[in-house]
């Protein structure tokens, strides 16, 4: 029996922090770093829905249940810190106890003003996709951000942004959620996979530049920071930095990673997110990268929204398999 326990983050699954005032701020994989897909630029359909549509999809023109049977529960992660702050968090598991590998998935940051009002994430369609695939599902929501409070480390300002310190300090929660999740005995050890949309994904290109343990692949969905400034689109805190940092992060990242944006990004543009990408290769990254079609009014909502699973389904799974990175059967 499904087992609601934790509510739902709206904005954090598809918005990035625009910084704007004082609160805003070779591992021998074969290399995939140069593959870049690009795609017609027609716009993929979010179907419009009212109560006398039809279903969309055709298993959902029948009675019964959707999606896996799983616990959804709220949790209280410790950080290492030494500020005795806990991380709210959810965690979506399978009904067994079985030890099953475990999936990060990392939060986006909404506008200043909506930051203290955030509770534990829940990416309720990626979180059930991960399910189906066989691994147990994390969301923390990491220090400074709402209910979980703690100071501001990965925060910056627009006119001066310190990337590196914000990928330094999301990176540590992302570790201390690892850690405290290999105390349970429901993960199994060895095998685990990263996934960030927004700042989220750039966070997760961050923890990749550390090569941590038992990681077998990133997956970075819109990632970036500093975007949508003064909320108009594609407009970036200090791009060139951010460019710069996503460089940095490649000198020394070493998991496989893949990227997706959407050419109709609000956030993050096309020649921003394959700069970005190109300067993570240059540096010595593993990266595959896709540029998809307009999605919708702003595609920066594709990873969270319920037909978006529809579209990066068959390129996260196929990247996950090419990685080694998705459970045996």
């Amino acid at each position: 029996m499904l087992r609601i326990g934790a509510a739902i983050i709206g904005l954090a699954a598809c918005l990035c922090l625009s910084l704007a005032t004082d609160a805003q701020q070779r591992r021998s994989t074969p290399r995939t770093s140069s593959q870049q897909l690009e795609r017609p630029k027609e716009a993929l359909p979010v179907p419009e829905r009212d109560s006398k549509a039809p279903a969309i999809w055709p298993e959902e023109q029948r009675a019964g249940p959707l999606g896996p049977e799983v616990r959804v529960q709220r949790w209280r992660i410790p950080t290492t810190d030494g500020s005795n702050t806990f991380m709210a968090a959810t965690v979506v598991r399978p009904l067994t106890d079985e030890p099953r590998p475990l999936a990060v998935l990392n939060h986006g940051t909404p506008f200043a003003r909506d930051v203290p009002h955030l509770i534990e994430p829940y990416h309720r369609f990626a979180a059930e996709w991960f399910v189906e695939r066989g691994f147990v599902v994390v969301m923390p929501l990491r220090r400074g951000h709402g209910i979980t409070g703690g100071p501001k480390a990965e925060f910056t300002t627009c006119k001066n942004p310190d990337y590196i310190k914000a990928g330094v300090e999301a990176s540590r929660d992302i570790q201390a959620t690892i850690d405290y999740m290999y105390q349970q005995p429901f993960v199994k050890k060895g095998h685990i996979v990263v996934v960030g949309i927004s700042t989220g994904g750039y966070s997760s290109l961050g923890f990749a530049s550390l090569n941590p343990k038992d990681v077998k692949a990133i997956i970075n969905f819109a990632g970036g920071r500093g975007g949508f400034v003064n909320r108009v689109p594609q407009a970036t805190c200090d791009a060139a930095r951010l460019i710069e940092t996503a460089g940095k992060f490649g000198e020394t990242a070493r998991v496989p990673t893949l990227w997706i944006y959407n050419e109709n990004d609000n956030f993050f543009g096309p020649d921003l997110a394959r700069a970005m990408h190109a300067a993570f290769v240059k540096g010595g990254g593993l990266a595959e990268f896709h540029m998809l079609p307009p999605f919708g009014q702003d595609g920066h909502v594709l990873y969270g929204h319920r037909d978006g699973i529809r579209i990066w389904s068959p390129i996260v799974e196929a990247f996950l398999k090419r990685a080694d990175a998705l459970p045996s059967p």
